[in-house]
């Protein structure tokens, strides 16, 4: 799976790209800060990696079908817009580990 996001208008704006994670994921930052390792309970884990920002995990909130809050993760992509138009790209696979 992989995406872009494009941004456009002036240059020099601050920018967050969020993707919020479900309460059983936990999500580990690589050093570099482009790669982010996403680990399920059952064992599994994704690499989440981006292009054109640089991305974090931050504390966020999960609202769940019975309406309780639990707390939970996120990627933040950000970074500073660009003179003409701004690409941040993502990609996300399964790992191999």
């Amino acid at each position: 799976m992989h995406g872009e996001e494009q941004l456009t208008g002036r240059s020099g704006v601050p920018f967050a790209v969020r993707f919020h994670l479900h309460p059983s994921i936990f999500a580990d930052l690589s050093e570099d800060g482009t790669e982010v390792l996403l680990h399920a309970k059952s064992g599994m884990i994704w690499r989440f990696k981006a292009r054109g920002a640089q991305a974090s995990i931050e504390e966020s909130v999960y609202v769940s079908e019975d309406e309780h809050p639990l707390p939970s993760l996120q990627i933040v992509l950000s970074g500073q817009t660009e003179e003409s138009a701004t690409t941040v790209g993502w990609e996300m696979r399964r790992s191999k580990l």
